[in-house]
Protein backbone atom coordinates (compact mmCIF):
# COMPACT_ATOMS: atom_id res chain seq x y z
CA UNK A 1 0.00 0.00 0.00
CA UNK A 2 1.33 3.45 -0.94
CA UNK A 3 1.96 6.09 1.71
CA UNK A 4 -0.85 8.23 0.27
CA UNK A 5 -3.39 5.39 0.46
CA UNK A 6 -2.23 4.48 3.96
CA UNK A 7 -2.64 8.07 5.13
CA UNK A 8 -6.12 8.19 3.58
CA UNK A 9 -7.12 4.96 5.33
CA UNK A 10 -5.90 6.33 8.68
CA UNK A 11 -7.89 9.53 8.13
CA UNK A 12 -11.08 7.62 7.34
CA UNK A 13 -10.58 5.37 10.38
CA UNK A 14 -10.08 8.43 12.57
CA UNK A 15 -13.32 9.95 11.30
CA UNK A 16 -15.25 6.76 12.05
CA UNK A 17 -13.72 6.46 15.53
CA UNK A 18 -14.48 10.11 16.30
CA UNK A 19 -18.05 9.77 15.06
CA UNK A 20 -18.52 6.61 17.11
CA UNK A 21 -17.19 8.35 20.21
CA UNK A 22 -19.58 11.26 19.66
CA UNK A 23 -22.59 8.96 19.21
CA UNK A 24 -21.72 6.84 22.25
CA UNK A 25 -21.14 9.94 24.35
CA UNK A 26 -24.47 11.51 23.47
CA UNK A 27 -26.34 8.22 23.84
CA UNK A 28 -25.00 7.70 27.37
CA UNK A 29 -23.31 4.41 26.40
CA UNK A 30 -19.78 5.73 26.81
CA UNK A 31 -18.42 4.78 30.26
CA UNK A 32 -18.28 7.82 32.51
CA UNK A 33 -15.04 8.60 34.33
CA UNK A 34 -15.70 9.61 37.93
CA UNK A 35 -13.91 9.45 41.27
CA UNK A 36 -15.25 10.22 44.74
CA UNK A 37 -13.51 13.03 46.63
CA UNK A 38 -13.36 14.15 50.27
CA UNK A 39 -14.20 10.96 52.05
CA UNK A 40 -12.86 12.22 55.40
CA UNK A 41 -13.49 15.11 57.78
CA UNK A 42 -9.83 16.10 58.16
CA UNK A 43 -8.75 19.70 58.70
CA UNK A 44 -7.16 21.29 55.64
CA UNK A 45 -4.97 23.94 57.30
CA UNK A 46 -1.38 23.82 58.46
CA UNK A 47 -0.49 22.39 61.87
CA UNK A 48 0.34 25.88 63.14
CA UNK A 49 -3.01 27.31 61.99
CA UNK A 50 -4.84 24.39 63.58
CA UNK A 51 -3.11 25.06 66.91
CA UNK A 52 -4.23 28.72 66.70
CA UNK A 53 -7.83 27.72 65.90
CA UNK A 54 -8.01 25.15 68.68
CA UNK A 55 -6.53 27.62 71.16
CA UNK A 56 -9.12 30.28 70.30
CA UNK A 57 -11.95 27.77 70.52
CA UNK A 58 -10.80 26.50 73.92
CA UNK A 59 -10.33 30.02 75.27
CA UNK A 60 -13.91 30.90 74.34
CA UNK A 61 -15.48 27.55 75.29
CA UNK A 62 -16.49 26.82 71.69
CA UNK A 63 -16.78 23.13 70.83
CA UNK A 64 -15.07 22.12 67.61
CA UNK A 65 -17.14 18.95 67.26
CA UNK A 66 -17.68 17.82 63.66
CA UNK A 67 -15.99 20.88 62.21
CA UNK A 68 -13.13 20.74 59.71
CA UNK A 69 -11.05 23.92 59.79
CA UNK A 70 -10.46 25.19 56.25
CA UNK A 71 -8.92 28.64 56.76
CA UNK A 72 -7.30 30.73 59.51
CA UNK A 73 -6.58 34.37 58.62
CA UNK A 74 -5.50 37.37 60.69
CA UNK A 75 -6.35 40.76 59.17
CA UNK A 76 -4.63 44.16 59.52
CA UNK A 77 -6.70 44.98 62.64
CA UNK A 78 -5.50 41.86 64.41
CA UNK A 79 -8.84 40.07 64.07
CA UNK A 80 -8.49 36.33 63.48
CA UNK A 81 -11.04 34.69 61.20
CA UNK A 82 -11.45 30.92 61.50
CA UNK A 83 -13.52 29.23 58.80
CA UNK A 84 -14.69 25.65 58.72
CA UNK A 85 -16.93 23.10 57.04
CA UNK A 86 -19.57 21.29 59.04
CA UNK A 87 -20.23 17.57 58.76
CA UNK A 88 -23.12 15.27 59.56
CA UNK A 89 -22.46 11.53 59.88
CA UNK A 90 -19.19 12.07 58.04
CA UNK A 91 -20.76 13.98 55.12
CA UNK A 92 -20.05 17.63 54.39
CA UNK A 93 -22.81 20.23 54.58
CA UNK A 94 -22.42 22.09 51.30
CA UNK A 95 -24.49 24.97 52.70
CA UNK A 96 -22.95 24.78 56.18
CA UNK A 97 -19.75 26.83 55.99
CA UNK A 98 -19.24 28.73 59.24
CA UNK A 99 -16.82 31.42 60.40
CA UNK A 100 -15.72 32.45 63.89
CA UNK A 101 -14.18 35.88 64.38
CA UNK A 102 -11.89 36.76 67.30
CA UNK A 103 -10.48 40.18 68.24
CA UNK A 104 -6.76 40.77 68.80
CA UNK A 105 -7.09 39.72 72.44
CA UNK A 106 -8.55 36.38 71.33
CA UNK A 107 -12.09 37.13 72.46
CA UNK A 108 -14.89 35.79 70.28
CA UNK A 109 -16.70 38.70 68.62
CA UNK A 110 -19.25 37.11 66.30
CA UNK A 111 -20.05 34.11 64.13
CA UNK A 112 -20.88 34.00 60.44
CA UNK A 113 -23.42 31.25 59.81
CA UNK A 114 -25.08 28.85 62.21
CA UNK A 115 -24.01 25.59 63.76
CA UNK A 116 -26.15 22.71 62.50
CA UNK A 117 -27.43 20.06 64.90
CA UNK A 118 -29.08 16.70 64.25
CA UNK A 119 -30.45 16.80 60.71
CA UNK A 120 -32.21 13.43 60.97
CA UNK A 121 -31.98 12.28 57.36
CA UNK A 122 -30.65 9.05 55.92
CA UNK A 123 -27.16 9.25 54.46
CA UNK A 124 -27.57 6.23 52.18
CA UNK A 125 -27.97 7.34 48.53
CA UNK A 126 -30.40 5.65 46.14
CA UNK A 127 -28.54 7.08 43.14
CA UNK A 128 -25.01 5.76 42.65
CA UNK A 129 -22.01 7.99 42.06
CA UNK A 130 -21.74 6.72 38.48
CA UNK A 131 -25.40 7.39 37.75
CA UNK A 132 -25.09 10.91 39.17
CA UNK A 133 -22.05 11.52 36.95
CA UNK A 134 -24.00 10.35 33.90
CA UNK A 135 -26.79 12.81 34.75
CA UNK A 136 -24.19 15.56 35.07
CA UNK A 137 -22.53 14.61 31.78
CA UNK A 138 -25.86 14.83 29.97
CA UNK A 139 -26.50 18.29 31.45
CA UNK A 140 -23.02 19.65 30.77
CA UNK A 141 -22.74 17.89 27.39
CA UNK A 142 -19.02 17.30 27.70
CA UNK A 143 -16.70 14.37 28.36
CA UNK A 144 -14.97 15.52 31.53
CA UNK A 145 -13.38 13.26 34.09
CA UNK A 146 -15.70 13.99 36.99
CA UNK A 147 -15.23 14.36 40.73
CA UNK A 148 -18.18 13.33 42.90
CA UNK A 149 -18.85 14.30 46.49
CA UNK A 150 -21.71 12.98 48.60
CA UNK A 151 -23.04 15.50 51.10
CA UNK A 152 -25.95 17.41 52.62
CA UNK A 153 -27.60 20.41 50.96
CA UNK A 154 -30.16 22.83 52.40
CA UNK A 155 -32.43 23.82 49.53
CA UNK A 156 -33.81 26.69 51.65
CA UNK A 157 -30.37 28.25 52.18
CA UNK A 158 -30.24 31.90 51.19
CA UNK A 159 -34.01 32.34 51.49
CA UNK A 160 -35.16 34.29 54.54
CA UNK A 161 -38.10 33.08 56.58
CA UNK A 162 -37.85 29.43 55.56
CA UNK A 163 -36.87 26.55 57.80
CA UNK A 164 -33.88 24.45 56.71
CA UNK A 165 -34.80 21.69 54.27
CA UNK A 166 -31.90 19.26 54.09
CA UNK A 167 -31.39 16.75 51.31
CA UNK A 168 -28.80 14.10 50.60
CA UNK A 169 -27.11 15.08 47.33
CA UNK A 170 -24.26 14.38 44.99
CA UNK A 171 -22.11 17.34 43.96
CA UNK A 172 -20.60 16.59 40.56
CA UNK A 173 -17.98 18.72 38.84
CA UNK A 174 -15.11 18.29 36.41
CA UNK A 175 -11.99 16.99 38.13
CA UNK A 176 -9.39 19.66 39.03
CA UNK A 177 -11.66 22.67 38.31
CA UNK A 178 -14.51 24.23 40.31
CA UNK A 179 -17.05 24.92 37.56
CA UNK A 180 -19.45 23.94 36.24
CA UNK A 181 -20.90 21.95 39.11
CA UNK A 182 -24.24 20.23 39.54
CA UNK A 183 -26.11 19.35 42.74
CA UNK A 184 -28.14 16.17 42.21
CA UNK A 185 -30.74 14.68 44.56
CA UNK A 186 -29.17 11.41 45.75
CA UNK A 187 -32.65 9.89 46.10
CA UNK A 188 -34.43 10.78 42.88
CA UNK A 189 -31.63 11.85 40.56
CA UNK A 190 -33.25 15.23 39.88
CA UNK A 191 -31.01 18.26 39.39
CA UNK A 192 -31.26 20.64 42.35
CA UNK A 193 -28.78 23.25 41.18
CA UNK A 194 -26.53 23.94 38.20
CA UNK A 195 -23.80 26.57 38.37
CA UNK A 196 -21.62 27.29 35.35
CA UNK A 197 -19.49 29.78 37.28
CA UNK A 198 -20.46 32.72 35.09
CA UNK A 199 -21.26 35.87 37.08
CA UNK A 200 -22.90 38.94 35.56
Amino acid sequence: MSKKRFAGAVLVLGIFVGAGYFVLSRSGLMPVQVAQVRTSTNHVVSADDLIIAKGLFEKNNIEMGALAITQVVKDDLGTTHVWGDQFYNGLVLFTGKIGYHFDKSGRHNFTSGERVGDIRISTDPSISMTMAAKIARKKIMSEYRFAAELGIFDISAGTSGLKPNYMLVWKIKPDAIDYPYIIIDARSGSIIRYDDGIRY
